[in-house]
């Protein structure tokens, strides 16, 4: 017995080790085409793939790969499964050795922009926008210690969020010494990985699932989270905690379980808890149910607070998503996101439990996609549906939203708040409907044309108004628990809606491997609250040294 368990050790150690050509541990960015080749693939091949979140090792992403075969692989996917085997097979550094490899690169982008009318925007566009705008100068670079440890950062000279605003706002370029924006890099960290789990402390995007309206679950509108993620996977399930900050005394805590219980079906359980407190280290029990901590019943960190409401130092978070490639090409997908839902059962029994508001929304959609000779079409409809106080609690400071502020920037804006929310980027008391037809060839080309219609109501442009606040009762927009308030069983959209219509075109082309163009339109029209129209143009050339 025991010379068997020390043969089964060390043919583990040996399957390793003779595998380590793979940097398992390397980061891969989320705008890597690898992302929106998995998905294609996984859709003509009618398999699901977990490889729907960004960003994941390249380990992980093989694992992921790997349950593809040629025998499931249609005959017109072909060349893109080949492109990625190459990808997953090759490992270009500019040093490597046994022990350490070290890779470097140079972008230099340059972009013109205008943005008419700003003020008739959807309030995430501004997001989307900055997002979307290439810095100036960037290196990314990767210093790997055995395949299983990756040092990644990405240093860059970018305009600061409040420059792009503001600050000659017609290029990418910070052309003022206060346009510049001083929190980078805004993408590092280190991973830890083997073919099986991994470990990442990081700064940058994170986003879970693939739509058009951003992630129910958490959305990558927010362009620089400080996180913690631990996974376990396979090629049919993923297990993952999540620690994200907010503000240095605001974090959440998540746990994340993915699995496909067969090949066309992929499911997906979340579960989180906002906490307005230092570090508690009990919430980083993955197998712990956070409901069952009973933290709302805990002292508070908030002991200024005038009422109990304001006191509360927990806020909670429970999604689900689910993917469905019923055929080849075809996917049905869909996400559900709550704070809390108040049950028929509490309804009749405790009358109180009217005076809480449901906070929950979601997202259903469906995607055709066709391989060509030149390409992949891609056709896609979206609903999506918030409810007014969907992510809202007792407080702010446990309600589902990132704030930071520019460390320089002009107009006297370094003490104003860049107020985001983590998940359903569109905010609360928001619902509308998106089409999609795209044509991609992933590392190549890509062209777009979107249709959104949105209808807003006044919650989200209320709880970011410090003078919406109630007297008395700083940092809290949120209906008494004490008494019945008609606005707690509001539907979307309350109060007086507006009603936005956007046309969006964009596309990109790689000319050869180093030099890239990009393009994009965007005409937005409102009526009801808001009457006008706004238009945001850009272009763009980018260089890639190697």
């Amino acid at each position: 017995m025991k010379r068997l368990c020390t043969v089964l050790v060390l043919s583990f150690l040996c399957g390793a080790f003779c595998a380590a050509d793979t940097p398992y541990a390397l980061f891969v960015e989320n705008d890597h085409w690898i992302y929106d080749a998995m998905h294609i693939l996984s859709v003509e091949s009618r398999k699901t793939t977990l490889a729907d979140r960004q960003p994941l090792s390249k380990g992980e992403l093989a694992e992921y790969f790997s349950a593809f075969d040629n025998a499931s692989v249609p005959d017109m996917s072909m060349p893109l499964y080949r492109m990625m085997q190459g990808y997953f097979s090759g490992h270009p550094f500019l040093y490597s050795n046994k022990y350490l490899s070290f890779d470097v690169n140079g972008v230099f982008a340059l972009q013109g922009q205008y943005v008419h009318k700003r003020e008739n925007e959807v309030r995430q566009d501004s997001f989307l926008r900055y997002n979307k705008t290439p810095a100036l100068i960037s290196a990314p670079m990767h210093v790997m210690f055995t395949p299983y440890v990756d040092f990644f950062s990405n240093l860059s000279i970018k305009k600061n969020y409040w420059a792009t605003v503001f600050s000659y706002p017609y290029t990418n370029m910070p052309l003022e010494s206060n346009a510049f924006d001083m929190s980078f890099p805004m993408q590092a960290g280190l991973s830890l990985g083997s073919r099986f789990v991994n470990l990442t402390i990081g700064r940058g995007a994170l986003n879970i699932g693939r739509s058009l309206a951003g992630s129910m679950l958490l959305a990558d509108s927010v362009d620089r989270l400080d996180y913690i993620t631990a996974s376990f996977f396979h090629k049919k399930i993923r297990l993952a905690l999540n620690v994200v900050e907010l503000e240095p005394t605001r974090f959440v805590f998540s746990h994340e379980a993915a699995f496909r219980p067969i090949d066309w079906i992929a499911v997906r359980f979340y579960e989180g808890i906002v906490l307005n407190a230092p570090f508690d280290p009990k919430y980083v029990n993955p197998m712990m149910i956070f409901h069952n901590f009973f933290g709302w019943r805990e002292n508070t960190f908030n002991p200024n607070a005038s009422d109990k409401s304001g006191k509360s130092s927990i806020g909670c978070q429970f999604g689900i998503g689910m993917d469905i490639v019923p055929i080849r090409g075809l996917r049905l997908y869909g996400q559900y996101g709550q704070n809390q839902f108040q049950t028929s059962f509490e309804l009749n029994n405790y009358p109180a439990a009217r005076n809480i508001p449901n906070s929950l929304g979601g997202l259903a959609g469906v995607e055709y996609i066709h391989p060509f000779s030149f390409g992949h079409l891609s056709v896609t409809g979206e609903f999506l549906y918030a409810n007014p106080w969907m992510y809202i609690m007792e407080n702010k400071y446990i309600s589902l939203y990132h704030r930071r502020k520019d460390t320089v920037a002009g107009k006297n804006m370094t003490d104003s708040y860049i107020n985001q929310w983590v998940a359903n980027p569109y905010g609360p008391d928001t619902m509308g409907c998106f089409f999609q037809c795209a044509l991609i060839e992933p590392a190549k080309y890509k062209a777009k044309f979107k249709y959104r219609f949105l209808v807003k109501g006044d919650i989200e442009d209320n709880f970011f108004d410090p003078s919406k606040e109630k007297p008395g009762k700083p940092h809290i927009y949120y209906p008494d628990a004490d008494h019945y308030d008609p606005i707690a069983q509001a539907k979307t959209p309350s109060g007086n809606p507006a009603y936005f219509h956007t046309i969006s075109l964009e596309g990109s082309y790689r000319v050869i491997k180093q030099l890239e163009l990009n393009a994009g339109l965007n005409w937005t029209m409102v009526s009801g609250r808001k009457s006008g129209h706004a238009v945001d143009i850009y272009s763009s050339i980018k260089y890639t040294i190697r």
